[in-house]
């Protein structure tokens, strides 16, 4: 017979509407859209001075726009359709108690396949298909939406760099010389569509605001404030920028006929909290014979934190294995990154003859606070270790894992 739903306890893995599985032919149901535009301008003078140093000056200028819409579920709107108030309420709102399910323009969401008229994996006709348990138009955009946001981000670099031969001398000849400058802008901005955007809609029902615990109530229990949908997080809008100066000299000396010595070094500012940096660099050839040679280099480097690694977020869909299912997780900026350095050499041989040319070499990077994304794999680790789950409200001894929080840290 057929089953009672408020009688009939349900577990239900999946998507509102998976491939081919709306009765929208068209809209937010079925499909989203990413526009994305690049502007990108450059140019250089250089030249030579009277004294013989040469000069080059380059500016380049870009800017990418991208306007991204992807279709995600309700998640109230979710639960009032499967108990039979979709259409007739708001998806982010709570069930008026004088509704009945079912009734008066409110309808329930069929998950099952009997829903679906044709397969579009194969094209074949659904022997199972009921007409009279389809989801209607109104359903379908009654559950879904267009979560995405407005991006914006340019960059600016100016460069100048003055190069020669200096009048001191090696054994093996003049010292070559390189100086350079180079100040560098960037900004970013983000503005999300307003389902998206946490500042309007932090919580899974609208109008609510994220309680002492810092979490939101939820037809799930209490939940972080990823925003009303299921699967992709919320957004903050935001605007940055940030201006790194930089400046950096190469000295390329001939010590010997078969022996040359680069030496470097750079410095640069990134302002801030991000601080600067001083990397120097030696390297050297010997050319111990026209077949053969040795080669060698260390120094030390520096990367700062780029701003979407300070602020913004983004959600993937991974496989957790404790689950046994795919959970969105949530990846987060961080303002308090520390910048990642390193100290790396080398050390190699080439050996030419004829037409033949081979090379062996051995690196080593030993890096500094790197800058990486904590693993959902530890975190669900610890998670399961510590007993921290969030509860299902309808059985408070099983704990369920809705979706996961990663950062990036050093």
């Amino acid at each position: 017979g057929a089953l009672d739903p408020a009688a009939t306890p349900l577990l239900y893995f999946g998507r509102s509407f998976g491939a081919g599985g709306s009765p929208l032919s068209d809209g937010p149901a079925t499909g989203g859209y990413r526009q994305m535009q690049t502007t990108r301008i450059a140019g250089s003078l250089n030249g030579q001075f009277e004294n013989g140093v040469f000069w080059n000056a380059g500016l380049s200028w870009a800017r990418a726009e991208s306007e991204i819409r992807t279709p995600d579920t309700y998640i109230v709107g979710l639960d009032n359709a499967l108990n039979g108030f979709g259409v007739c309420t708001d998806p982010a709102g709570r069930v008026d108690p004088s509704l009945t399910a079912g009734q008066g323009g409110c309808e329930y969401f069929n998950p099952f396949s009997n829903a679906l008229s044709v397969s579009t994996t194969n094209g074949f006709s659904n022997p199972q298909f009921d007409p009279s348990l389809a989801n209607s138009v109104a359903l379908a955009e009654y559950l879904t939406t267009l979560n995405g946001a407005d991006s914006t981000s340019e960059l600016a670099v100016f460069d100048l760099v003055f190069s020669g031969e200096s009048p001191l001398s090696a054994p093996g000849g003049n010292v070559g010389w390189a100086l350079g400058f180079q100040v560098r802008k960037e900004d970013y901005e983000t503005d999300p569509n307003d389902v998206s955007d946490l500042t309007l809609f932090p919580c899974p029902y609208e109008g609510e605001q994220p309680g002492a615990d810092g979490l939101c109530d939820s037809p799930n229990g209490r939940v972080a404030p990823t925003g009303p949908l299921a699967f992709l997080a919320g957004q903050l809008p935001g605007q940055d920028d940030q201006t790194i100066y930089a400046a950096f000299a190469e000295f390329q000396i001939p010590l010997y006929d078969n022996v040359d010595i680069q030496l470097a070094m750079r410095y640069e500012d990134y302002g801030g909290e991000v601080g600067s940096t001083f990397d120097p660099k030696i390297a050297a050839k010997w050319q111990i014979s026209d077949e053969f040679s040795l080669r060698g280099s260390a120094q030390t480097s520096f990367r700062g934190p780029t701003l979407n690694q300070l602020s913004g977020q983004g959600t993937t869909l991974q496989f957790v294995a404790a689950t046994g299912a795919f959970k969105a997780v949530d990846t987060f900026g961080n303002p308090n990154l520390n910048p990642e350095s390193a100290f790396s050499y080398n050390a190699g041989a080439l050996f030419e003859r004829g037409g033949f040319r081979g090379s062996v070499d051995f690196f080593s990077i030993d890096f500094t606070d790197p800058i990486i994304v904590e693993s959902q794999d530890d975190i669900v680790a610890n998670v399961i270790e510590s007993q921290l789950f969030f509860q299902d409200p309808a059985n408070p001894s099983v704990g369920t894992i809705t979706r996961i929080v990663t950062n990036i840290v050093n």
